[in-house]
């Protein structure tokens, strides 16, 4: 991912933000989410792009159908992927298209299609862009639709983390809590390793010298990647609690549910991220230390008598995909893929 050659502001007229939704098969929702975000950037220059990541369902036409008819042709552009090459891929879609208009965003907005921004949650987001020069990448509090559940805040997984994440042992954890991924929402703007894919934001400097998002991650990782990235050129990210966005989760991809199995590109996804950023060696060491965690937990719910609410087959499934892998074999696929 090298330097894309977009023009600086010396050369251009810029607007101000740009916000890009994928869509897979989640027209309603995608359209629900353009109605929550249009009053919120009101007044703001820029343009909407959804992309439809090859959804086979009729979704690009219903989306365009809608955009006509609810008059919102001159602030949102439907586009059309050519496949359905995940997360990245569709949101690279929406950028390139982006950067490479006439009057290309110092900013771009990246929504989920089931994220519903709440009041001023973009023009918060803007104006930490705008006041810290520092921060390339700004991040929104993610509330759940249902129930009291935030996130927002999180540090870069870490050979620790995975450990600690598995076993679900308050000592561990408290030994352990400077490495633990998520973090509580802190009630100011606060520098953070990376934030939610949910709703963030980018300075369009940050694509200019770190390129798009590896759309080698099919799902999951993909904003954990491109923070760190970013971080290793010398572009921050903050998290930003003024802004938030309502979030139903999932949808897409029915993660949440605890009766179907991990699916396959979560093992890679999270494989790649550790092999790219620390290699081989330390991935397998993080393998190494998951299933230790997992399965030393599992016992101890056996033990009490309570309930395990693990995906199916979750540690067979991620011991088929990544031992062999980190022992250089071929591995068959989980047997959900």
């Amino acid at each position: 991912m090298g330097h894309l050659g977009f023009m600086t502001d010396s050369q251009i007229s810029s607007s101000t933000l740009a916000t890009v939704i994928v869509n897979f098969r989640t027209a309603d929702l995608t359209l629900r989410a353009v109605e929550a975000l249009l009053p919120e950037i009101d007044g703001i220059d820029g343009e909407v792009y959804v992309v439809d990541n090859d959804s086979g369902d009729e979704s690009f036409e219903r989306l365009s159908e809608a955009v006509e008819s609810r008059q919102w042709s001159g602030r949102v552009s439907v586009l059309r992927s050519d496949h359905n090459g995940g997360f990245g891929y569709g949101v690279n879609a929406g950028v390139w298209r982006a950067l490479q208009s006439p009057r290309p965003p110092r900013y771009i907005y990246v929504l989920n299609s089931d994220g519903f921004p709440n009041r001023n949650a973009v023009r918060e987001l803007i104006a930490v862009l705008d006041q810290r020069p520092e921060i390339g990448i700004v991040g929104s509090e993610v509330r759940a639709i249902v129930g009291e559940h935030r996130v927002g805040a999180f540090r870069f997984p870490t050979l620790f983390s995975e450990f600690e994440g598995t076993i679900n042992l308050g000592p561990v954890s408290r030994l352990l809590r400077r490495w633990i991924v998520s973090r509580p929402p802190p009630a100011e703007s606060r520098e953070v390793d990376w934030v939610s894919g949910t709703s963030f934001m980018v300075r369009r400097e940050v694509f200019d010298t770190v390129g798009l998002f590896d759309d080698g991650f099919f799902l999951y990782f993909e904003e954990i990647d491109f923070c760190k990235r970013a971080r290793n050129r010398g572009f921050k990210s903050a998290f930003v609690p003024q802004s938030s966005v309502q979030h139903i989760g999932a949808v897409s991809t029915q993660m949440e549910r605890n009766d179907r199995p991990m699916p396959e590109y979560w093992f890679a996804s999270r494989r790649r991220y550790f092999t790219k950023h620390h290699g081989p060696a330390y991935a397998a060491v993080c393998d190494a230390l998951w299933i230790t965690g997992f399965s030393v937990a599992r016992v101890r719910l056996k033990l009490q008598g309570r309930t395990d609410d693990a995906k199916p087959h979750m540690l067979r499934d991620f011991i088929k995909y990544n031992v062999p892998r980190s022992m250089g074999l071929r591995s068959r696929k989980p047997s959900n893929a």
